[in-house]
């Protein structure tokens, strides 16, 4: 053979190329070697179990999760296995596969977890290359699990280095519970069967029990959720599906698309029997419901409110809803009313179902609340998140507010914003009148104390201050900055101070001196709130001074709490007067109060000394404080609701109404003065004054029930009610959403004072419906059943419990099952109290519901508290993971409580239990509240009495009795 021959030019060539490769190769294995060396480190020290507590950091965190990693994508698998015969062996197994970037050099991967079992040959960790692709795998030493704190800490061979990604996986099992937490089973009634559905409820702080996970609001990554069904089940979750696949013999595995970026509690799923229904709510986003197939078709109203709610969202907010779908869920049973999972928002089924004629006009205005507060949330909380906790009402209070807010622009006829004071700030005034309370704001000690914050004070009260910062700023410059706030943060965590500053307008013309963080700072981060008192100087000079205001002065010495502010507070005052009466008040009307004391000149002002003249402040109610006046003008006042009621804002004659017995109860007025106001309801023919004072009666009624002028007392308060209650019944078929809630609440009312033609009525209407399958007026149902059964026999109350068993209609088994309470019969008593441990019988979301019902009845008060007290490890057991059922159930058995001797069982429960878990500050806020009952009642008892008895003569009554029952 001929060989190979190369010119010289070739061969300088090739030298070339050759002597080229060699140093590209050298270049790459060095760039490789430079690039593993950059994944990892390899430690001085080897991880050993002495160093655990440093490592963890937890007594110094309060149960924080360390800083040094962050999420960025879940990738998770679940498997609800809900298909054998009995469903207390049902459970979940799952996979998790979490990609994460190192911030802080670090030997340990630390996540949450709570009642999961490990795989522990299933569990991988490694570092990422672009595109998520495998790279090189880290050897895992070991893992501890920190059942206090939550923790899972996977100790690593080697350290991890700032801005590489990694990931870890593991597989996993768990148990699927009634317990209304993290994937938990709940169950729909099937003609003669029960059909199960897994769903979830992972807020606050339970999606560590369904997968390990950052289980905090402000560690946002995106999730890709894949659930394993049987083929003739459904799953639903927070995104569309993207395919479907196989999972051998009868099971698929349903694939959803990526989500967007959101915190771990806001992540939803749910498998079983259900079916759904669709609809547009505009070009690119469907809205549908999902439910079983019995209660499909009572979904109807959620679909078409809430479709005309997410669009006047949008259009408010100025930012599309980001999200391809919007689902809604309804299931038996849940901890909450409702949860705004990003997608796929899960309600229990009472707060959502409605039929016209079926269910009540009360129901019908509770489940649009619900509605629009949950798609309200689908801007405050889902697209912007408060960072921790303590700021919960960066998410609750904008989703109370809007929710009016909503629904006043799609039904304006039902003039729903007169309704927010009444309905949310004189409730939370209550609570937010004692020393127990806590600033809006609350900086927790501990991860223990988040769920402790899921009560009236994050969530209405701080409702509330967002509609007071709608005021002071103005419609237009609120509306302009919630847009920044919103733009400026979306898919991000904030704290309050990021609000204030996203709303600040500018310049600051009209809004000086203060400005918002200065003004709301002081309303956020002190609890309790202000009064303030009016007095004339002279004509055209005002005094006024403001103090804290606590239901019971008297406890303000055993309060140890600063206030950073000392109680001083930044108001925004306005006022009007008999003179020109306008109660139409911009930001421009205000009159900012900023210390303790102010004085006002106002040449325009009327003479306030002389008869007639009234000034009343805070109109419409938009400040969240109370309002004091010397007794004269509190007389004119009260005189001018008599003379002539119209010339006063109904928001404000409801707000005298509740300001008045308010500052009686802590002393600030006499009462005898704020019982005179209840002679103007004879002429009072609004739903909103009208529930203030049916809120004040029911305090009332509940104190006195024990003294001889108790019966005086229903009669006279009947008198004051006959005149509204022959109206409301001869218009009965032409009322308004408004006057039909009145109807609702006066009857009611007349109920629970034993109102002759009411009783008379309903144990007529209650025969005909048991006897001849009469309909019951579905408004009311209750009331009618309720006085029915006070003094019925056995069998009535035995018809009821059936038809509470067998009934679908929602609406209808609450009516039913507020009336079993109502018997005097101490045996049907005691029955029910066992039937709130039968499963079958009572759901267990519904037990502490039927005992505030019971405790309500005053023969069975004390019966509930023993049935409470003797069970109480086993309400622990089963209620300690919800968010209110514990401490709901505390406020509502304990509300009865007037005695020296319920106070001092109270006490003494609380001194002897160890574990109170999340309801502790609902049992100190029950001895606060029982203390004042009792000392109202000794103070207040003979003034109560020599009133009643001058009414009886006045109005041709019968006399009172001004002495105490032995």
């Amino acid at each position: 053979m001929d060989g190979i021959r190369l010119t010289k030019r070739s061969a300088l060539l090739l030298a070339i190329f050759c002597v080229v490769s060699l140093c590209g190769t050298a270049v790459a294995f060095y760039y490789i070697g430079t690039q593993r060396e950059e994944i990892f480190e390899t430690p001085a020290v080897v991880h050993n179990e002495s160093n655990i507590g440093s490592i963890l950091g937890s007594a110094d965190e309060g149960g924080r999760l360390p800083r040094h990693i962050e999420p960025l994508l879940y990738k998770i698998e679940l498997f609800p296995n809900i298909y054998g015969l009995n469903a207390s062996d049902f459970t979940f197994s799952g996979s998790v596969w979490i990609k994460f970037k190192c911030i802080v050099r670090s030997q340990n991967i630390t996540l949450n977890i709570n009642k999961l079992d490990l795989i522990n040959s299933s569990m991988t960790a490694g570092s990422l290359r672009p595109n998520d692709k495998f790279y090189r795998g880290i050897e895992i030493l070991s893992y501890d699990v920190d059942t206090k704190w939550q923790f899972l800490i996977i100790h690593l061979e080697k350290i991890l280095i700032p801005y590489k990604e990694y990931y870890v996986s593991m597989n996993f099992t768990g148990l699927l519970r009634n317990d209304f937490a993290g994937m938990y089973l709940s169950t729909f009634p099937y003609r003669t069967t029960n059909q199960y559905v897994a769903a979830t409820q992972f807020s606050p702080t339970d999606a560590r029990k369904a997968f390990p996970c950052l289980d905090e609001p402000d560690r946002k990554a995106q999730f890709e959720i894949t659930l394993v069904r049987r083929k003739d089940m459904v799953s639903i979750s927070n995104m569309p599906l993207l395919t479907t696949e196989s999972r051998g013999l009868n099971f698929v595995a349903d694939v959803y698309q990526r989500t967007p970026k959101m915190p771990t509690y806001l992540t939803a799923m749910a498998v079983g029997d259900l079916v759904s229904i669709t609809r547009p709510a505009r070009p690119g986003l469907y809205y549908t419901s999902w439910s079983g197939k019995e209660t499909i078709n009572k979904t109807e109203h959620a679909l078409q409110f809430g479709a005309k709610i997410l669009s006047f969202f949008e259009n408010y907010f100025g930012i599309p809803f980001p999200l391809p779908k919007q689902d809604i869920l309804a299931v038996p049973e849940t901890s909450v009313g409702a949860m705004e999972n990003w997608g796929l928002i899960i309600f229990n089924q009472d707060r959502i179902f409605y039929e016209e004629g079926k269910y009540s006009i009360s129901n019908l205005m509770q489940s649009s609340i619900t509605i629009s507060h949950e798609l309200a949330h689908q801007w405050f909380g889902n697209l912007v998140t408060m960072d921790w906790w303590s700021d919960l009402f960066l998410k609750e209070g904008f989703a109370v507010y809007f929710a009016d807010v909503g629904i006043a622009n799609v039904y304006p006829e039902w003039n729903f914003m007169n309704h927010f004071a009444v309905r949310n700030m004189h409730s939370v005034f209550d609570a937010d009148g004692l020393v127990s309370s806590h600033p809006v704001y609350k900086k927790l000690a501990d991860t223990t104390e988040i769920r402790q914050v899921f009560d009236s004070i994050s969530y209405t009260k701080g409702g509330c201050m967002i509609r007071m910062l709608n005021f002071i700023l103005g419609d237009a410059d609120f509306q302009t900055g919630l847009k920044k706030y919103l733009e400026n943060y979306k898919y991000s965590s904030v704290g309050h101070a990021d609000l204030w500053k996203a709303v600040e307008p500018k310049p600051l013309t009209y809004f000086h001196p203060p400005g918002v963080r200065q003004v709301m700072d002081t309303w956020i981060l002190q609890k309790n709130y202000p009064v303030i008192t009016i007095r004339q100087v002279r004509p055209g000079v005002l005094n006024i001074t403001q103090e804290r205001f606590l239901n019971n002065p008297s406890e303000a010495m055993n309060d140890t709490e600063i206030s950073p502010y000392n109680y001083i507070w930044k108001i925004p005052l306005t006022y009007t007067s008999n003179k020109n009466s306008s109660f139409s008040v911009t930001y421009k009307n205000i009159i900012w109060m900023e210390e303790k004391v102010l004085l006002i000149v106002d040449r325009q002002l009327v003479d306030l000394s002389l008869p007639g003249n009234w000034i009343i402040a805070n109109l419409k109610q938009w400040g969240y404080y109370r309002v004091n006046y010397e007794e004269n003008i509190w007389k004119s006042l009260i005189h001018q609701l008599k003379d002539n009621k119209t010339k006063i804002d109904l928001v404000n004659r409801a707000q005298i109404i509740n300001d008045l017995f308010s500052l009686s109860k802590a002393k600030i007025v006499e009462l005898k003065l704020a019982l005179s106001v209840f002679e103007y309801l004879r002429f009072e023919d609004e739903y909103v004054p009208w529930l203030a004072a049916i809120t004040e009666m029911s305090y009332i009624n509940n104190l006195i029930r024990n003294i001889n002028a108790y019966a005086t007392f229903r009669d006279v308060m009947n008198h004051f009610m006959t005149t509204i209650f022959r109206n409301l019944e001869i218009n009965k078929q032409t009322l308004t959403m408004e006057q039909n809630l009145l109807r609702s609440s006066i009857f009611s009312q007349a109920g629970a004072l034993e109102m002759s033609i009411i009783i008379q009525q309903s144990k007529k209407d209650f025969t005909l419906w048991k006897n001849e399958n009469v309909l019951l007026d579905e408004n009311i149902r209750s009331t009618v059943l309720c006085s029915a059964l006070q003094g019925g026999t056995e069998s009535d109350w035995i018809y009821v419990l059936r038809k509470y068993n067998t009934t679908l209609n929602t609406n209808e088994k609450y009516a039913y099952l507020s009336a079993l309470a109502c018997t005097r019969n101490e045996v049907l008593q005691y029955r029910l109290l066992n039937l709130t441990w039968d499963q079958n019988t009572i759901q267990a979301r519904d037990i502490g519901t039927t005992l505030t019902w019971l405790a309500r009845n005053p023969t069975a008060v004390d019966k509930v508290w023993a049935h409470v007290k003797n069970s109480w490890q086993r309400f622990l057991d089963t209620f300690a993971g919800s968010l209110f059922l514990l401490s709901s159930l505390v406020s509502g058995v304990t509300r009865p409580f007037t005695t020296a001797g319920q106070l001092r069982e109270l006490e003494q429960f609380i001194a002897v239990t160890p574990n109170l878990g999340p309801a502790e500050q609902a049992f100190k806020q029950a001895v606060e509240a029982t203390k004042s009952n009792m000392l109202w009642l000794t103070e207040h008892q003979t003034t109560v009495e020599l009133w009643l008895a001058d009414m009886a003569r006045k109005y041709g009554l019968a006399p009172g009795y001004p002495t105490r029952r032995q």
